[in-house]
């Protein structure tokens, strides 16, 4: 097969993966874009939220626990306490076997006020523009199966721009040195051609990380099956079962803190997990120093609702290959890595795609309209 048959396959590839799917990934970059930063957006949007904020956390982390089981007494006795790094209202989720049973993740979540450990609101995940343009960005509003679309649209995207580069790549010195000019002149089909491969140059290698994670995290199974195949195995913990004593009450969260604190005392609290049932445990999750997780971090203390005792600790800083990777995944998706700085940049990427599905639509339909014969009695008249 000669080279020009070869380019002309690639070419007929890169046109018709973005023709086909490229209405789609613009959608996921546009969502992906808000979500940087959707829950201060989302605090911004509630008033109430933002009375809440307060220099000090007067209440005790006991305190959220009873008033989420006073004011929601038909959920279960687990629930999710997102600790934020600036002190303001208190998050809650309460995840129920139900919650996750039917095609959509739909968690009650509320918000406390830090001081006085009040309710300030109640909402459900996915029923708020927040929570709604995630599930659309993650999985298309379609559940797992969503989950499954959205990752392999990943993979033809990163066919896309591999494609895309292959096109573009100069074949001389001579070429490298117009490579990055916008040479379209008064011809709109050529300076759609020089926009869209200036954009797509400029952006590949950020879009195609933002890609690849996205789409491993959307195949999580298929992603740790590879990872382990060449790595050896990620983080593995066995089960773990608080000890029931009648004699024993369950200990306070600020108890359970405590002990984790212990554990790791430079480390940060994210989250608290409250026990499920009678023989679940604390779970705690830390950020620590140098960790690269950053809302969602991965140290974790496993502590006996009775005893306080710590069951087990791991600290994602010496997290086997495979789990090192998939720790990775999150933040390089979302730029967290690089902090603010680094979201900042990634809301401009995600703008990209729909930059290059418009830039490259328009120049198709220019074509497709030059190609097309003219009717005859126009032609006739033109010609007269």
């Amino acid at each position: 097969m000669s080279g020009g048959v070869v380019l002309g396959v690639v070419r007929q590839v890169h046109l018709w993966s973005g023709l086909v799917v490229g209405a789609f990934i613009a959608l996921i970059g546009l969502s992906g874009a808000f979500l940087e930063f959707y829950p201060q957006i989302d605090a911004a949007s509630h008033p109430v939220l933002r009375s809440a904020e307060s220099e000090h956390r007067l209440s005790p982390y006991e305190a959220f626990y009873v008033a989420v089981r006073r004011a929601r007494p038909d959920r279960p006795m687990g629930w999710r306490f997102e600790i934020p790094d600036r002190v303001g209202a208190i998050q809650a989720r309460s995840l129920s076997a139900a919650d996750i049973a039917g095609p959509q993740f739909a968690p009650v979540i509320l918000w406390l006020d830090p001081k006085s450990a009040q309710v300030l609101r109640e909402d459900v995940w996915g029923q708020y523009p927040g929570t709604w343009i995630y599930d659309l960005h993650y999985h298309l509003l379609l559940g797992g199966t969503g989950a499954l679309v959205v990752g392999v649209l990943g993979i033809v995207v990163l066919i896309m721009l591999g494609t895309g580069l292959l096109l573009w790549w100069p074949v001389s010195k001579a070429a490298w040195r117009t490579a990055f000019a916008l040479r379209g002149g008064h011809d709109p089909i050529r300076r759609l051609y020089d926009w869209h491969k200036l954009v797509g140059i400029v952006g590949v290698v950020f879009l195609a990380m933002i890609t690849a994670t996205g789409a491993a995290l959307d195949l999580p199974d298929q992603t740790g099956s590879m990872l382990g195949a060449i790595w050896g195995p990620g983080a593995t913990s066995e089960p773990l079962h608080s000890v029931r004593d009648e004699r024993m009450p369950r200990i306070s969260l600020d108890a359970a803190v405590a002990a984790g604190d212990s554990r790791f005392p430079r480390g940060t609290l994210k989250w608290i997990y409250t026990p499920e049932n009678a023989q679940g445990v604390y779970v705690l999750k830390y950020r620590l120093p140098h960790e690269v997780a950053g809302r969602f971090p991965n140290s974790t203390v496993w502590i006996d609702q009775y005893t306080g005792r710590v069951l087990g600790a791991r600290d994602a800083r010496y997290d086997p290959p495979a789990a090192a990777i998939v720790d990775w995944l999150f933040p390089l998706h979302t730029g967290e890595v690089m902090k603010l700085p680094g979201r900042i940049l990634w809301v401009g990427f995600g703008f990209l795609p729909v930059i290059l599905w418009v830039t490259g639509l328009w120049r198709w339909l220019l074509r497709r309209s030059r190609r097309s014969p003219r009717p005859a009695g126009r032609a006739s008249a033109l010609s007269s």
